[in-house]
């Protein structure tokens, strides 16, 4: 094991109402106006992980935290790797199968006070492991929903991503009595498709949301959503107007437009998020370079750095990102990290994913 080189409660309301119109700091930013890494990023901090058979990653996907461990989403072997904060590998949530305590697939998940929450989508159910991977209950959900964030140790809220026979967006599910105890945020048109990943963030303050092809951060209170931070993008395309998501999905999947949010936190007055801006190239073929923002609510302000190659203060670049609480976590693959140390520093080919976590700088 190598050593690291650097450093709501919500009302249970019966009732569905719709988003209040609240007032919302709204930003116009050009993306690609952009400023030095060193801007937006304080530190970098080196993780090797452990590259034991159980702990290798072979497709990482959402990262969370808190103040013991990592949890890893591996989308490929369908589990959830737990690592303590120098990178020794802890357990893993691998419940993966057909019987009543195994899930079939992790379309999203969630943990709170060590409780791991998955979110089976193809057979509607939700799942609580402990962090050994300990079956401790499930339940019958009643749609397809797309990510859930743990409000306390009794309620759970769903996003629905435009796609429940209900038509509501958020749904908020009492793990006591199993059943739906509100919603909120009317939808006009069951687009059945999913799009984005990260639609929650947890703070201190409480539970912030974002929606695809919405440019505006919202908080979950009282049953309603309220709008906090808006970014308008000065973009060569922009967003079409259109109720059915599926329509703006294939509207702007080839248009330079920011799409959607790919993972967003709140750190005080300060909103950070991480996107993609499409553009074309070489005919049919297209890519989307990263951006991130950072934001701040109290003076209205905001910086822009792309996540597409370091520079020689943060040489690595920002592969696989994911924002969570104050810091954005990306991975490095053995064969990246070696080729920006010192030979005496590389390390083995057959090495673990290496986990890189970036302090956000906030005002």
């Amino acid at each position: 094991m190598r050593t690291p080189i650097l450093f709501l409660a919500a009302a249970l309301l019966t009732a569905s109402c719709a988003s209040n119109s609240g007032k919302s700091t709204i930003i116009n930013l050009n993306p690609r106006n952009c400023s030095q890494l060193e801007d937006v990023i304080d530190d970098c901090k080196v993780i090797f992980l452990d590259s034991t058979r159980n702990a290798l990653i072979t497709n990482p996907g959402k990262i969370l935290c808190d103040s013991n461990y990592y949890y890893i989403q591996d989308r490929e072997r369908h589990c959830i790797k737990v690592f303590g904060k120098d990178g020794h590998f802890v357990s893993q949530v691998n419940r993966v199968g057909r019987s009543s305590q195994e899930y079939l697939d992790i379309q999203n998940f969630d943990v709170k006070d060590e409780t791991v929450y998955i979110l089976s989508r193809s057979i509607q159910k939700l799942y609580e492991y402990d962090i050994r991977g300990k079956y401790l209950n499930s339940y019958e959900l009643d749609y397809y929903y797309s990510d859930i964030v743990a409000v306390n140790n009794s309620t759970v809220l769903l996003f629905s991503n435009y796609s429940n026979n209900k038509m509501k967006n958020y749904v908020l599910f009492d793990l006591k009595t199993g059943k739906i105890v509100a919603e909120c945020d009317d939808f006009t048109v069951n687009a059945g498709c999913r799009v984005a990943e990260s639609h929650f963030i947890r703070t201190d303050e409480g539970i912030f949301t974002v929606k695809p092809f919405d440019y505006t951060i919202y908080q979950y209170d009282n049953n309603s959503i309220n709008p906090v931070l808006t970014l308008n993008f000065d973009t060569e395309d922009a967003l079409p107007k259109n109720d059915d998501i599926r329509v703006i999905y294939e509207q702007t999947e080839k248009k330079k437009v920011v799409r959607y949010y790919n993972s967003f936190t709140k750190v005080g007055d300060n909103v950070f998020v991480l996107y993609n801006l499409t553009r074309v190239v070489m005919g049919d073929a297209h890519l989307g370079l990263q951006f991130l923002t950072a934001a701040n609510i109290k003076d209205s302000t905001a910086i822009t750095i792309t996540t597409f190659a370091g520079d020689e203060k943060f040489p690595f670049g920002f592969s696989n990102a994911f924002l969570h609480n104050g810091a954005l976590y990306a991975f490095v693959w053995p064969s990246g990290y070696n080729r920006h140390v010192d030979a005496a520093n590389a390390v083995d080919e057959e090495s673990n994913l290496i986990l890189l976590e970036y302090k956000l700088k906030c005002k």
